[in-house]
């Protein structure tokens, strides 16, 4: 389900992960072309703003999980 990330840090993280693999669950650590980010805050679809730490302990996402990006929804032409 669609997330929006609110705060996040950059950290020169060394992996060989591809983009947008959680790295690290528990902490959140997502990863990038180079480096990582750690996700601070997230905002679940149709939720609150929460730390990482709440979204984690109720949804537990895995170590290895794909985080992608959606484009945002395009606004209708006019005729």
């Amino acid at each position: 389900k669609p997330c929006k990330l609110l705060r996040v840090a950059d950290l020169p993280t060394a992996h060989s992960a591809a983009p947008g693999t959680l790295l690290t669950a528990q902490d959140g650590l997502v990863a990038c072309g180079v480096g990582a980010l750690q996700i601070l805050e997230i905002q679940p679809a149709g939720g609150t703003p929460m730390p990482w730490r709440a979204f984690f302990t109720g949804r537990r996402p895995a170590d290895g999980a794909l985080f992608t990006s959606q484009p945002p929804p395009r606004p209708e032409a006019k005729p």
